[in-house]
């Protein structure tokens, strides 16, 4: 990896929204594999866990699994790695289209995603990634 002096504000903020995103990822998925009951806070400690149904637990393990996934293309991406410049497109492309399905809730992860889109096109970028 390079030292943030030689890196470019437009890749910085590419890894940070990337690694903002990561996180997001493995929290809901350890809600949706651990499966807490929200009504359960109310003093009933019984109720705190419960075992997730099918359903959450794939899509538990598929956001952790995505999670590792978006660390790994941070690290390609920092490493220079022409591989990740095109994982990362695809990702932004697929979820753009899945942020229109939850509009307006699906609007600020359009306005990151559009942002991470736009950062990777920059001129700095492209150039930090062909190492020129």
């Amino acid at each position: 990896m390079t030292s943030s002096r030689t890196r470019p504000l437009p890749v910085t903020a590419i890894a940070v929204i990337t690694s903002i995103a990561a996180f997001f990822y493995f929290v809901i998925g350890v809600i949706l594999v651990l499966n807490p009951k929200f009504d359960a806070i109310g003093g009933n400690a019984d109720a705190a866990l419960s075992t997730p149904t099918p359903f959450e637990l794939i899509a538990g393990l598929a956001s952790i699994t995505l999670g590792f996934v978006y660390i790994w293309i941070v690290r390609e991406f920092l490493a220079k790695s022409q591989m990740s410049f095109v994982l990362i497109q695809t990702l932004v492309i697929i979820n753009i289209l899945f942020s229109f399905a939850r509009l307006p809730l699906g609007l600020i992860p359009v306005a990151m995603n559009l942002s991470v889109l736009y950062f990777i096109h920059t001129k700095s970028a492209k150039s930090w990634l062909s190492g020129q």
